[in-house]
């Protein structure tokens, strides 16, 4: 069968990974998987038993929302999970003794409106769950100064009450916090339950506190007052430290997230490697997959509980590794799985060995097995697609940028179907992350696919301010947004056209919210691109510190200015004091339900480009489209829609269009 290039709806195609975990001991596995159903109005889920072994494997496709929060049983005899449907989510339950039969077990256990967190089992068989009961009335009236968030909306306070579930009988509440949970675990032994919640009034909206809570009285205390970021909460195996990953500020976005432990009786918290200068978690994912999941560090214990090793993902330079830190020798990190990719999510360890989820520039999600340091790959769930598919090859070309320091950039050249590089000089697009904190990096990027295809290049950089390079790298932009930051993005494009890549006339740049305010940046600042899109765009910094929902201490965080002390400071660092000065065709779109770069900030620099008679389109995705991340997160034809809309516009203007480069590929 002959090869093609990648159009947007093939995004029905691509198949993610989601909530990979082993059995007690370590024969199955167990994983979600989740891709666009073909009308585009939601995901497709499925939960998929494995044996690690002989590779055998059964899956069972839930006609629900979503799937989520698998869990085996201590005993490894039954299999646990949550399903969510548009009115209420549910606790389900399946036999895996008989794994090969586990769907033919399946029953419904409890529902509840909605549960926070995942589901924890306890040693006596029973699992425990929170509820989170919302009420949403006509009139709100607010007294703190969070009073919305992006991906939820207005904050109606919700309820929330731990539960003990046994299998079979009635739940019984454990206890109803004073704080609302946002995130939770269970210690070992069952007799304690950490909890996160939102720190003081006026704080940020990223900062929670630890809380403790035990679970046969109901009595509750916080752990430790935070400065900053706490998610991804679990317990060491002797259950005497909660370990998380975040960070203590003092900035929400810009500190290097970290893996930390707080010691449960003292409350004493400390950072496990002080020395490693590198943010945990995943940077240059793909845009694929629409769950964000975030995994815990996973201990290895060996005899007597003793613990061998501590895993954990954490990103260098735009590659994302598993790390394992041991406590033998406590400043020491060292990456287990290859370079050049991008790991999702892990599993528990089970003498030494654990699943994580992965992929790569030209290889979207499959699982992998990693056993005592040797990689094993378990499915094949995307094999169709790639042999179906070209995919455009990234080339990782660090250069110069501002003050010589080195940057790093990545350039995809169109390809053929067969697989041929189109020689230059092509036309050129230019990518920006958001954040500023933002990164690229190694993952499976579907867009950048589907612009290649449209007979582009595509050039992607992380200047400074990004992520994946430490904490000095990532603290340069920081009240210096369009400066230094602005010439790093500027010099690769000036390499790649010096090199013979890039055509100087067939210029294009896009990006989304911080990538989408220096897009607006770009275009107002110089005449050498031919077109432009901006998504989500943050356009004037004086207005966004009221509207979104980070504004108030972002700005000062970043730009080390208030609207009350130096306005004028903000508006000097705003695309809109140049709006004047444009002269690029520019697309604009962003979500009517967006609270982090709300819609108006795309208003103002749309309406004063039309006031001003300039060449420019707004596209208003609709409320419900989820908000800020809806290029990720939300329905697919959303996804696709946004894609075909800024390949069109910018081969249209760079190109000729879409089918002159599908000609030119075939020729």
């Amino acid at each position: 069968m002959p090869k093609r290039l990648m159009k947007p709806s093939d995004l029905s195609r691509l198949t993610s990974i989601v909530h990979p975990i082993l059995s007690p001991d370590g024969n199955l596995a167990a994983f979600a998987t989740v891709r666009a159903s073909e009308d585009g109005e939601g995901y497709i889920y499925a939960v998929q038993v494995m044996d690690v072994l002989t590779r055998e494997a059964v899956s069972w496709q839930s006609e629900a929302k979503s799937v989520r929060s698998l869990a085996f049983s201590p005993d490894g005899r039954q299999l646990a999970w949550m399903e969510s449907d548009k009115e209420s989510e549910r606790i389900v339950l399946a036999d895996v003794v008989d794994w090969r039969h586990f769907a033919e077990t399946r029953r419904e256990v409890w529902s509840a409106q909605k549960f926070r967190g995942g589901l924890v089992w306890l040693a006596d068989d029973s699992m425990m769950a929170v509820t989170a009961e919302k009420a949403s009335p006509d009139i709100r009236v607010y007294d703190t100064l969070l009073f919305k968030a992006d991906g939820v909306g207005l904050n109606d306070s919700s309820i929330t009450k731990i539960w003990r579930v046994p299998l079979h009988g009635t739940p019984t509440m454990v206890a109803q916090p004073e704080q609302e949970v946002l995130e939770w675990a269970v210690s070992p032994d069952g007799r304690l339950t950490a909890y996160t919640a939102h720190a003081a009034p006026g704080a940020s909206i990223s900062v929670q506190d630890i809380h403790i809570l035990d679970v046969a009285s109901g009595a509750a205390r916080r752990l430790f007052e935070s400065r900053g970021t706490v998610h991804a909460v679990g317990f060491s195996p002797d259950g005497t430290k909660v370990v998380w990953l975040g960070h203590q500020g003092p900035e929400w976005s810009v500190t290097n997230q970290s893996v930390w432990w707080s010691d449960v009786a003292t409350g004493e918290t400390a950072k496990l490697v002080p020395s490693f200068d590198r943010p945990a978690g995943g940077y240059g994912g793909d845009s694929v997959c629409p769950v964000a999941a975030t995994s815990p560090p996973a201990f290895d214990t060996g005899k007597g509980g003793t613990v061998r090793g501590i895993y954990f993902i954490a990103a260098d330079s735009g590659s994302t590794y598993v790390y394992r830190f041991d406590p033998a020798y406590p400043g020491t990190v060292v990456p287990v799985t290859p370079p050049n990719g991008f790991v999702r999510q892990i599993s528990r360890v089970v003498d030494r060995t654990f699943l994580y989820v992965a992929n790569n520039e030209t290889q979207p999600d499959e699982l992998f097995l990693w056993r005592d340091g040797q990689m094993e790959r378990l499915t094949h769930l995307n094999d169709a697609v790639c042999e179906e598919l070209t995919f455009a090859a990234p080339e990782k070309i660090p250069f110069e940028g501002a003050d010589g320091w080195t940057i790093d950039g990545w350039l995809m050249r169109p390809v053929t179907p067969e697989g041929r590089s189109i020689d230059g000089p092509v036309p050129l697009l230019l990518v920006i992350h958001g954040g500023p904190h933002g990164a690229f990096g190694n993952g499976f990027h579907w867009d950048f696919q589907n612009y290649c295809a449209a007979g582009m290049a595509v050039a992607y950089v992380n200047p400074r301010g990004s992520q994946t390079y430490g904490q000095g790298f990532a603290d340069a932009v920081r009240g210096d947004w369009g400066g230094k930051d602005y010439e790093d993005l500027m010099a690769f494009v000036d390499r790649l056209v010096a090199d013979g890549v890039a055509d100087a006339e067939r210029l294009g740049v896009t990006g989304y919210s911080y990538g989408g305010f220096m897009t607006t940046w770009v275009i107002s600042h110089t005449d050498r691109f031919r077109a432009a899109a901006a998504g989500a765009c943050v356009s004037d910094l004086v207005s966004f510190a009221g509207s979104s929902d980070i504004g108030f201490h972002f700005t000062k965080e970043e730009h080390f200015a208030t609207v009350w002390e130096d306005a004028q400071k903000l508006w000097a660092a705003s695309p809109m004091a140049y709006v004047q000065n444009v002269h690029t065709p520019v697309l604009m779109y962003c979500a009517e339900d967006d609270h982090r770069c709300p819609i108006g900030q795309t208003e103002e620099f749309y309406t004063a480009l039309k006031a001003l008679g300039k060449e420019a389109v707004l596209v208003r995705y609709p409320h419900g489209s989820g908000g800020h991340g809806f290029g990720v997160h939300g329905a697919p034809k959303l996804k696709m829609d946004r894609i075909e809309r800024v390949r069109t516009w910018f081969a249209e203007r760079l190109v000729g269009s879409v089918a002159a480069a599908e000609v030119a590929a075939a020729e």
